[in-house]
């Protein structure tokens, strides 16, 4: 069990997610030539986060670099915080 600050805030964590998700860019605003892509996963086992990123070129998919790291968990996690995974975004939203 992981043991939580005596200064954590469940509700201030709540609020952080809530006014950092008003910063959201729902509209395309990528660059006409696209040169390297990335993705970024967090997975938990017990108290350690496990944390994956690569980069990739965009046109031979060629792997540019890739960097993998744990680390102990001080805070709890909460399921699909911080995560947009395969919801859809309203730009995504069928026009039916």
């Amino acid at each position: 069990m992981i043991k939580l600050s005596k200064n954590f805030s469940v509700k201030k964590a709540h609020n952080t997610q809530v006014c950092l998700s008003k910063n959201l860019i729902l509209e395309d605003k990528l660059p006409t030539k696209i040169r390297t892509v990335g993705g970024v996963d967090v997975s938990y086992v017990g108290n350690v986060g496990i944390g994956a990123v690569t980069v990739l070129d965009y046109e031979s998919l060629e792997r540019l670099k890739a960097q993998v790291t744990t680390c102990e968990v001080k805070i709890p996690t909460f399921r699909h915080y911080f995560r947009v995974g395969k919801s859809r975004l309203p730009w995504q939203q069928s026009k039916n």
